[in-house]
């Protein structure tokens, strides 16, 4: 079983420095690596992106593609490619398992390995109630998310995307719409009032009706 299988041998023709070019996937290794399972993309340093799939390597030939495209959705991740090269990552195989507990194994590996990761929780679930991080790992989280967004040049792209977003029609129809959904909630409202209460006794905010 392989365990270990380099960028630069998975693309055919990838360039020595900078993003590389997709070029022709090399296959020789692909029915290896059709299995489900958590992988990791270890770049330089041995720091991991942590993932999981049924299908590991067709996974791994979509991080290639955003990756040499440079639109890869893990702005850390995209920024050590760019830096790097292909030639300093490789794809490593952490464990096979069911597509039933890929999930749960992956939420796993992902605290203990994932060091490229920004989400902290496998899928982005709406509710994480019950899920708790280790403290040394919601730390490194804190830093690694006020690294990225105290960056003048990244604060000022998710300006003008929003700016953009709430110039469309669409999206000021939704958001109104989860207002709506928000305010119906009598418990909403409530919790609210109940801020709202406790800030004005410590004197942060004006005369609140009870």
């Amino acid at each position: 079983m392989i365990i270990s299988l380099r960028a630069a041998d998975t693309l055919k023709r990838p360039s020595k420095g900078g993003r590389g070019s997709l070029g022709q996937f090399v296959v020789t290794d692909a029915v290896a690596w059709k299995i489900c399972g958590v992988y990791a993309v270890v770049g330089p340093g041995g720091r991991r992106y942590i993932g999981g799939s049924k299908s590991i390597w067709h996974r791994w030939r979509w991080h290639l593609r955003a990756l040499c495209a440079g639109r890869h959705k893990n702005d850390q991740l995209q920024e050590a490619w760019d830096e790097f090269g292909a030639v300093r990552f490789r794809l490593e195989l952490i464990e096979r398992c069911a597509l039933g507990a890929l999930s749960a194994r992956e939420q796993f590996w992902l605290e203990q390995l994932g060091d490229y990761n920004i989400c902290p929780v496998v899928g982005r679930p709406p509710d994480t109630t019950g899920i708790r991080l280790r403290p040394e790992r919601r730390a490194q989280l804190a830093a690694m998310s006020k690294a990225v967004n105290g960056r003048p040049e990244n604060r000022a792209k998710m300006s003008d995307r929003s700016r953009k977003l709430w110039q469309t029609p669409e999206h000021r129809e939704r958001m109104r719409l989860v207002r709506v959904k928000y305010w119906s909630d009598p418990k909403n409202r409530e919790r609210r009032r109940q801020q709202a209460l406790q800030q004005h006794a410590e004197g942060r905010l004006g005369r609140v009706s009870r």
